[in-house]
């Protein structure tokens, strides 16, 4: 649907509900955190009550416009639509929305509120699903863009560059036109580079309103289809390119402010009792700095954790232009080949080839990490873990590379990666939450990713043997021990150093 604003009068004969001379317009309101517009009329002798309300609903699932006469009973509307287990259709009673029990929905939270709602994550948790279910007017649409600071540190730093983002987005009377297809209107660019500025937000929608018409249904295998197919790739992209912009943006920041703390650590070791969860320290420039810190781990090896996490995010960070170009040029393509089937050049035969090519990525600049057989991670603590890209990658990594101390794991009687955490204790092993983090790796790498807990046996590397003549991957496993995990793909993405 589109939303249009007329600058002429409508022909009245052409409209669905008539309204009678002499009503007026009371009052427009907006339902906070919702997506319904509720018009309240006045009505004169002549109108007899008939419609004294009209309510738009602008919600993709039940786009519909209803109109309300006495005690809000319905006297017409767009669809007929299931509501509450009841059909909603003439003569039903409606009920107004009482909008979404989310914080924030008459004011924008303060900084502090802010915080108290992300430190309260639980661990491994994906901070975007826990902003669009705690704060009003957040959405998966913008839910990236707010908590892109937080990505690899929760800090007091990064919280509040995620609030000012929150806070520009809730107070927005911008208007941007994203190029989603044929055009999302929105009140933000969301930080990136390609959204089209207009004048305000109406503006917005009425650029987008009149580019070419939407696609309502499509059969499967049409050239329709392929279209939203190819329309949701792009989609997901956008989606993509705005976390890589947000990530570039803040990268040299992020990385400089964990140096910093962990500076700051360092030069006041002596102030740090066993087990703190944070600390107040004196800044070299002047008042003092509020670090979160591991209270499993020691004051200095939470700042060699500090640094480590800095190097880790350099690294991540000079691949990220590549990243965004190779995204990008993947977007360009898809959107040249989605006007292609929208003016009838290309046909639904040219989908499916792109579809089969689409596997074959690009290769990065040429890197000795490009011919490694397995994904690297790095636990909480910053262990070491290496995860098998296949089969024959799950032999490379754990026979190879590996040392016989390290630990094994691998999803109990399913198919998956062998990780395997790098371990030189002989005598210790790897701390619990380690252990449990490596598990959950090995469950989402496995054939069990969209169970709700999976066993995930664990040993030694040198109690792992492969059998002469066994298939790639197969292997038998001595004095294991089970730990059972929840799969967790936010903990998989966090963890990942690539």
């Amino acid at each position: 649907g589109d939303l249009t604003l007329r600058d002429e009068s409508m022909n009245e004969s052409g409209s669905t509900v008539q309204v009678a001379p002499g009503t007026s317009l009371r009052i427009v309101r907006a339902l906070p955190d919702e997506r319904i517009l509720s018009f309240d009329l006045e009505t004169g002798a002549v109108a007899g009550g008939f419609v004294r309300r009209i309510v738009v609903e602008l919600i993709a699932s039940r786009w519909n416009a209803i109109a309300l006469g006495e005690h809000d009973a319905v006297t017409a509307l767009l669809q007929v639509r299931e509501r509450n287990g009841a059909m909603l259709r003439p003569g039903s009673h409606y009920d107004l929305p009482t909008g979404h029990d989310r914080a924030g929905a008459t004011r924008p939270l303060d900084l502090h509120e802010f915080a108290a709602t992300v430190r309260d994550a639980g661990a491994g948790e994906d901070l975007r699903k826990v902003v669009v279910r705690s704060v009003a007017f957040t959405s998966p649409m913008n839910a990236t863009y707010i908590v892109a600071p937080l990505v690899r540190s929760i800090d007091d730093a990064t919280i509040a560059n995620a609030h000012a983002r929150y806070v520009e987005l809730r107070n927005s009377d911008a208007g941007f036109v994203l190029p989603d297809g044929r055009g999302q209107p929105y009140p933000s660019a969301l930080g990136r580079t390609d959204a089209v500025p207009m004048d305000d937000i109406v503006g917005a929608f009425a650029h987008v309103a009149a580019s070419a018409a939407v696609i309502i249904e499509a059969a499967p295998g049409s050239v329709d289809a392929a279209v939203a197919g190819v329309h949701e790739r792009i989609r997901r992209l956008d989606d993509k390119l705005a976390r890589l912009h947000a990530e570039a943006h803040d990268a040299a920041a992020e990385s400089a402010q964990m140096r910093r703390l962990g500076d700051l650590l360092f030069a006041q070791l002596h102030r740090i009792p066993k087990g703190a969860s944070n600390a107040d320290l004196d800044d070299f420039e002047g008042g003092t700095v509020h670090v979160a810190l591991d209270p499993a781990l020691t004051a200095k090896d939470n700042a060699l954790r500090l640094h480590e996490r800095a190097t880790r995010r350099d690294g991540a960070a000079e691949r990220l232009p590549w990243m965004i170009e190779r995204s990008g040029a993947e977007r360009a393509m898809l959107a040249e080949l989605q006007q292609r089937l929208l003016s009838g050049v290309a046909d639904t035969a040219e989908v499916k080839r792109w579809s089969a090519e689409a596997g074959r990525s690009v290769q990065r600049p040429h890197d000795e990490t490009d011919r490694l057989p397995y994904r690297s991670y790095r636990t909480s603590s910053g262990i070491e873990l290496r995860v098998g890209r296949n089969r024959r990658a799950n032999d490379e990594r754990t026979f190879r590379p590996s040392a016989p101390n390290d630990i094994w794991l691998h999803a109990r009687d399913l198919a998956g990666a062998h990780v395997v955490m790098r371990w030189t204790d002989r005598t210790a092993n790897p701390p619990a939450r380690d252990l449990a983090e490596a598990a959950v790796i090995a469950a989402v790498n496995s054939k069990g990713r969209t169970s709700g807990m999976v066993p995930v046996d664990w040993t030694r590397r040198k109690y792992v043997r492969k059998p002469r003549k066994a298939k790639p991957g197969s292997v038998i496993v001595e004095r294991s021990k089970t730990i059972f995990a929840e799969p967790d793909a936010g903990l998989d993405r966090r963890l990942r150093e690539e």
